[in-house]
């Protein structure tokens, strides 16, 4: 007797197995069309880590960290709910392969640090996440650079091709990034020499970046040019079970903008989507928004540093405007919504709300230069917005940090 015939076992990478209008993707929760994943525990602690940490606190955590033998490691302010440390980032002080970082006071590992959360690094691990999402693969076999950088919106030269100047400063991008990882610390029993069982720490690292191997050109005098990676091999986050966990959604569109004129609104637009994502993983009721003060958003923008200690009223209403027009520019990208009051106040405690997206996308949003930068054009009734800022649980099989705030504490 023949055995019936099983139906085909149908993957989640078949077309005809997803619905359409969604993409693939290398997480269990479906990426919709028009958005790339990033695994949901680095995004959040990426952003947060490089956000709150100071000078003062650097300066306390090289203190404590930099013995001999040891890098630097900046720890998060906040504690998991089991109270073992979140998740904390160590610079390993490895610098270009003929360059190597030498860290020995805390000013030097601050300004390392300054690096990994400037606008340039921040669309740098944007696009590599969107190559890996477009690739569907968190691994990079002999990718060409000029590939990765296309999946990342940058702009070529007038003759089609990037420029030696571009591909340098991406390869530094590349090798700030391979210069730090996270490392979580779990809370395990084990025995000790004399044979006792004893409350340990079990500390796991993942690097950020993992070059395995490069491809570089030679110089005309036949030494290796490694300023301009040719091909990668590497990946994102090695040993971590990246397929297990939640892949935090960002729009595509916001690749557009560009790091440097527009490194401001990349920042900002990169930590709203987190926040948004956040929100609408707790299930709240659409349509989403966020009520956080001004001086808030001028943070999170990287305006910080000017704006606090001024005094000159001019300056002051600049740097406002320069907020409204990363606001205007992520609107027109399709990032938020909108924002309200179109006038930003002029206290630093009032409050402005953003407004998210809805789930659809458009397929393509503009290039940065074609933004509109004008806040006025933007319009949106307030009464027309629930304002809701839940708790969020975070799922890690590796950790389980602190609930992120209602909203961020004024």
């Amino acid at each position: 007797m023949r055995p019936p015939v099983k139906a085909p076992v149908r993957f989640k990478t078949d077309p005809e197995a997803r619905p359409p209008g969604v993409q693939l993707t290398l997480f269990p929760n479906v990426i919709e069309e028009g958005r790339f994943g990033i695994v949901a525990p680095f995004a959040d602690r990426f952003k947060a880590l490089a956000d709150e940490i100071t000078p003062e606190s650097a300066a306390a955590d090289y203190a404590a960290s930099s013995r001999t033998g040891r890098a630097p490691i900046f720890t998060a302010k906040g504690k998991g709910k089991t109270g073992q440390d979140t998740w904390a980032l160590q610079l390993t002080g490895a610098g270009r392969p003929s360059q190597p970082i030498p860290i020995d006071t805390p000013d030097q590992a601050y300004s390392e640090i300054e690096k990994l959360r400037s606008p340039a690094v921040v669309k740098g691990v944007l696009t590599l996440w969107n190559c890996a999402n477009e690739r569907q693969s968190f691994s990079f076999r002999g990718t060409r650079l000029n590939d990765i950088m296309r999946a990342g919106g940058y702009k070529p030269s007038s003759t089609g091709y990037y420029t030696q100047d571009q591909k340098r400063e991406f390869t530094d991008t590349l090798y700030t990034l391979q210069n730090w990882r996270i490392y979580i610390d779990r809370d395990t029993k084990d025995t000790d020499d004399s044979g006792h069982r004893r409350d340990m720490v079990e500390r796991r690292f993942f690097s950020l970046l993992e070059i395995e191997r490069a491809i570089y050109a030679k110089r005309r005098d036949g030494t290796t040019d490694d300023s301009v990676i040719v091909r990668l091999y590497g990946e994102l986050l090695p040993r971590l079970n990246k397929a297990l966990e939640r892949g935090r959604p960002y729009p595509k569109t916001l690749l557009t903008l560009d790091a440097r004129r527009d490194g401001s609104a990349l920042l900002l637009g990169f930590k709203l989507s987190t926040r948004i994502d956040q929100l609408r993983q707790s299930n709240r009721a659409e349509p989403l928004a966020l009520n956080w003060t001004l001086e808030k958003l001028i943070t999170f923008a990287g305006r910080a540093n000017d704006y606090p200690h001024l005094k000159e009223r001019i300056r002051r209403y600049r740097i406002r405007r320069a907020l409204a027009k990363d606001l205007a520019k992520l609107v027109a990208v399709g990032c938020i919504a909108g924002f309200d009051p179109e006038r930003l106040p002029t206290d630093e405690l009032d409050r402005v709300t953003i407004y998210a997206p809805s789930l659809a996308l458009p397929a393509a949003g503009p290039s940065s230069s074609e933004v509109t930068t004008s806040s006025s054009e933007v319009t949106i009734s307030s009464s027309e917005v629930t304002i809701s800022s839940p708790r969020v649980t975070l799922s890690s099989s590796e950790v389980t940090p602190d609930d992120p705030p209602e909203d961020p504490p004024d």
